[in-house]
């Protein structure tokens, strides 16, 4: 086996380079089609998000919004002042064609509202996105001036843990201002932790000073409470303190004090365990990604775009006027995405397989390459095998014809001159027969050689072969018994005739003295069957190999030349048929099947 792993490392190298260089040509061409793609999709987006500016400031939804904040603000106020809030809610709806964002102090801060609006239209459009991988930010200006942007944002409900209304309302706190990327991650990581245990919840407080509806954080407190058993259920008392961030702040006269016990990520992360921590990492790996765009994003200069193409980034920056019906407004958008990654993890599947199937083949070849490597050693060890034998079998009778020439030369025992001549002649017959045997197995194997097919009656043609055989058989004390019923094949007569005889010439050979051979036809099979020493197992299929004897053997000698058993596998190959030798219990039996009939 040392050979065929030699060999299947070899080709497993070529194998492998063909491999590499075809997956590279593969995801170099793939890779230009996902950059096609995903310009086209990023262009969609970033039309898509000015439909969604453009209805978020129409008057409609800017008065929609208006109420909800003069409702929140009155419901704070609650008491001596009810019929104040139904004077003002009602003066609020019957101006609601007049509403001007430039002039009213109450839509200003429902513009800075649209951080969390924005916000989450951003995030949840590309976090749940799975056909595309694209990273995303953006940024909203009034008048050069900052009004809303995509980010990582703690947005506060406007409830007490009593789930009543605060003073201040909803308010959001912008955590790229005030944390570090790894501080944020920290926080996210925590409440996916929290999210995939029932018997827990986080509760994240914070307080600080708003301007408008921005919270600028003096404390942020995480916290992890445990579920009561006894009650089944959470209480606040039970809360552990688990981080506390604190800020410097320096309020202006314009900032307001607040404080309010429920916060929640802007993130799609409050979701299915599963699926919402997938979300995380996805928007957390954005979130890295956009780093480096940020800073002159949130920055207007003037309409245009800038588009980065480098190995493996692909971005595009664009700064648009946009023109609502409440105004003129600036958007400033990066989309960026990497299409090595994105066509690298598309193709995870053809990589895979393409490498099995690589593999595989690599694997038969080698198999076949090493079949025709032992086969070429076997062909090898056969030719020295062939040298040996034929030099084995002719040095004897050429030693002997020329000790018996040199004799009769010398007139040396001239009362044995017709022995001599008559071993003469025996051994000059032996290497005839050899030379014969090489011609006709050299026919056999050559293709070009056509047969002629004949009607042969079998038991008429071993009959004459045992008229030949009668001498053997009379030396060794054997009896045939012949068991057919007149059966007729097709077949070339000579080769038919040579096969037959070398099985004959093999089990009288091997046969005891005194025994018996059995010849016949019986189903659908020609058999000759002796009674003699049996051929070892591990030996038994390579007799049908050229010049193999069966040696070294206590009652199996290596006679013959070799080439019998070879001569009828090519007959046999030649016309088809099957053949096989089988060990019985009192000897081994030859047989030939699959004959051609007679029509």
């Amino acid at each position: 086996m040392k050979t065929f792993w030699k060999i299947f490392g070899k080709v497993l190298v070529g194998f492998g380079i063909g491999y590499v260089t075809m997956m590279g040509i593969f995801t170099y061409s793939k890779q230009k089609d996902v950059k096609k793609e995903y310009n086209s999709h990023i262009f969609e987006i970033v039309d898509s998000v000015e439909e969604h500016i453009e209805a978020y400031y129409s008057k409609e939804e800017v008065a929609i919004r208006q109420r909800e904040i003069n409702a929140l603000k009155q419901e704070s106020n609650r008491g001596n002042e009810l019929d104040k809030i139904e004077q003002n809610q009602t003066e609020i709806l019957n101006k609601e064609d007049n509403i001007k964002v430039e002039t009213t102090e109450e839509v200003a801060e429902g513009i800075d509202g649209g951080f969390i609006h924005i916000n989450d239209s951003m995030n949840n459009d590309l976090a749940y996105e799975d056909d595309y991988k694209v990273y995303g930010a953006m940024a909203i200006f009034k008048d050069k001036a900052c009004v809303a942007k995509s980010g990582t944002y703690l947005i506060s409900n406007g409830m007490n843990w009593n789930l009543e209304p605060i003073k201040g309302g909803s308010q959001y706190i912008d955590l790229e201002k005030w944390l570090t990327q790894e501080e944020i991650e920290e926080i996210i990581s925590f409440v996916m932790r929290v999210q995939t245990d029932e018997e827990c919840i986080d509760w994240i407080k914070a307080s600080g000073y708003i301007l408008g509806q921005e919270l600028y954080p003096e404390k942020i407190e995480i916290y992890e409470i445990y579920r009561d058993r006894e009650i089944m259920a959470w209480r606040d008392e039970d809360a552990k303190l688990v981080k506390e961030y604190e800020f410097e702040v320096e309020p202006s006269s314009e900032m307001v004090p607040y404080e309010s016990d429920w916060w929640d990520f802007s993130v799609p992360i409050k979701d299915v365990a599963e699926e919402a921590n997938k979300l995380s990492k996805r928007y957390l790996e954005r979130q890295k990604e956009l780093k480096p765009f940020k800073e002159r994003l949130y920055q207007w200069e003037e309409a245009g775009y800038r588009i980065t193409d480098e190995m493996n980034l692909r971005a595009y920056e664009n700064y648009r006027e946009i023109e609502t019906e409440t105004g003129s407004y600036q958007l400033a958008i990066a989309m960026l995405y990497r299409p090595w990654n994105v066509t690298i993890e598309e193709l995870k599947l053809v990589y895979f397989f393409s490498g099995l199937l690589t593999f595989v083949m690599s694997l038969i070849l080698s198999m076949a390459l090493w079949r025709t490597n032992q086969k070429r050693e076997q062909f090898e060890k056969n030719r020295r095998q062939l040298v040996d034998a034929i030099g084995h079998e002719l040095k004897t009778p050429l030693a002997i014809i020329q000790t018996y020439s040199e004799g009769l030369k010398e007139k040396i025992a001239e009362d044995k001159r017709e022995h001599y001549l008559e071993v003469i002649i025996d051994e000059t017959n032996k290497m005839n027969e050899l030379i014969l045997e090489m011609i006709e197995l050299s026919r056999l194997q050559n293709s070009a050689y056509a047969m002629k097919l004949e009607n042969i009656v079998l038991q008429q043609l071993v009959e004459h072969l045992l008229q030949g055989k009668e001498k053997w058989l009379e030396e060794k004390e054997l009896k045939v018994q012949l068991d057919f019923e007149g059966e007729e094949i097709q077949a070339e007569y000579k080769s038919m005739e040579r096969a037959i005889h070398n099985l004959l010439l093999n089990a009288i050979q091997h046969a005891e003295r005194g025994s018996i051979i059995e010849i016949g036809y019986k189903e659908d099979k020609f058999y000759i069957q002796n009674q003699g020493p049996i051929i070892p197992k591990e030996k038994i299929d390579q007799i049908w190999e050229v010049f193999y004897k069966v040696e070294n053997d206590a009652h199996r000698s290596g006679q013959g030349t070799g080439l019998g058993l070879a001569i009828v596998a090519q007959i046999c190959e030649r016309h088809q048929m099957t053949y096989g030798v089988e060990n019985r219990v009192e000897g081994v039996k030859f047989w030939l099947g699959n004959f051609k009939k007679l029509i």
